[in-house]
């Protein structure tokens, strides 16, 4: 039997085999194997889109329409990843944007100034994006489009935020590299791709200005859509920064530091959780260096206050990552969420991991719980691995 007939049988006669062979693909194995199997090009086809992307951004909009509104790839959706990067608010013409690009471009000087005319052309483009997303944020379109199409998604499991406002250890470009959203595969095709400057996070001044980092408005969005057709059953929050990152105190080939970074081809893949089918995992992933910002700002509780609320019937995994259990341990008692788990009916994990103890111990925590009277089906702390 050959690798066609082989897999046309796994597809119509063991569907679910064909499945987790299909699970353990990356998306360049599936294109691979459409090359080498044309006559089950349209079978691998829908496959290509389990990770598919939304944002405000025009491109972006656009694509998200035409995958829900086709059954077909519908159906192998596992995961939403929402972009809530911005354009910079500070460039309000071809010579501001020069002066931007011309702090960021590992370009010499007198190439920028011999391309100017490509850079004028690079301006344009990037200024009439930026005026469509202005447009669509204001109009709440990106909004509409996924409260219209988030029931065409039968199979989705988990939906990514990410918010990154200090940008310490997730570098840009490797980030859009990783990502590969429509709009960025766009861009990298026009001819003046090297000298369009790429939306980034906003980046917070105050405790006040926070409450518009990176991911927090998407966050709003769905807990407010929590509903027959978006049901909450994990909640994710798990910082990023240096436990995560490679690089740190190291010297490259010429001597200079490294700067850490993180594996993001890890840490955002799906993972499984044990929720009931129908329901999804929401992901909000933290910069470390953002994380004092938010505790100064009293995001974090503000956060987490709205998702019990908004989804305190249908949530049944709290999983928390890497963060100070010390503060944070303080902060569950002082807003008694305690009592809330303790008379919850639907939370079955509770799953602190990586965290830094700093003054917490794992008996206070125990003797907490137990005061409290609450029994889960598995609760997990585990404190962080440092290297001695």
């Amino acid at each position: 039997m050959d690798l066609v007939s082989f897999l046309t049988y796994l597809d119509s006669g063991a569907p679910s085999t064909f499945l987790l062979f299909i699970s353990c693909l990356s998306n360049s194995d599936i294109k691979a194997l459409r090359l080498a199997t044309p006559p089950l090009s349209s079978v691998f086809h829908p496959y290509l889109f389990r990770r598919i992307y939304f944002s405000a951004h025009e491109t972006d909009l656009a694509v998200f329409k035409s995958i829900s509104a086709n059954s077909r790839l519908c159906v192998a959706v596992k995961e939403i990843v929402w972009d809530d990067t911005i354009y910079d608010r500070w460039i309000t013409g071809l010579e501001t944007y020069t002066d931007r690009l011309t702090s960021i471009t590992p370009l010499p000087i007198h190439v920028l100034k011999r391309e100017k005319a490509v850079i004028t052309e690079a301006y344009r483009f990037w200024a009439s994006e930026a005026r469509a997303w202005k447009e669509n944020i204001s109009k709440g379109l990106d909004r509409q489009l996924l409260e219209q199409a988030i029931s065409s998604f039968p199979n989705l499991r988990q939906i990514t935020l990410m918010s990154r406002s200090r940008l310490t250890y997730v570098d840009l470009h490797e980030y859009w590299d990783h990502w590969q959203t429509p709009r960025t595969r766009a861009w990298k095709k026009t001819p003046f791709a090297r000298h369009l400057i790429p939306p980034e996070p906003f980046k917070p001044s105050s405790i006040i200005t926070v409450r518009q980092s990176e991911g927090i408005r998407p966050m709003q969005i769905l807990l407010d859509m929590h509903g027959p057709h978006l049901r909450l059953g994990a909640v994710v929050l798990s910082l990023i920064g240096r436990d995560q990152a490679c690089g740190s105190g190291r010297m490259n080939g010429h001597g200079f530091g490294r700067k850490p970074l993180i594996d993001l081809s890890n840490l955002t893949k799906v993972r499984r959780h044990d929720i009931s089918t129908g329901k999804i995992a929401l992901y909000l992933l933290i910069e470390q260096q953002t994380e004092d910002i938010f505790r100064q700002g009293s995001l974090w509780e503000t956060l987490i206050n709205q998702t019990l609320q908004a989804a305190s019937d249908t949530v049944e995994e709290l999983s928390m990552s890497n963060i100070c259990l010390a503060w944070f341990w303080e902060y569950l008692k002082s807003v008694e969420l305690l009592k809330f788990l303790s008379r919850s009916t639907t939370v079955k994990v509770v799953s602190v991991t990586s965290m830094d103890m700093e003054l917490a111990s794992f008996h206070r925590v125990l003797q907490d719980l137990r005061n409290a009277d609450i029994l889960f089906d598995k609760l997990e702390i585990r404190g962080s691995r440092r290297p001695a």
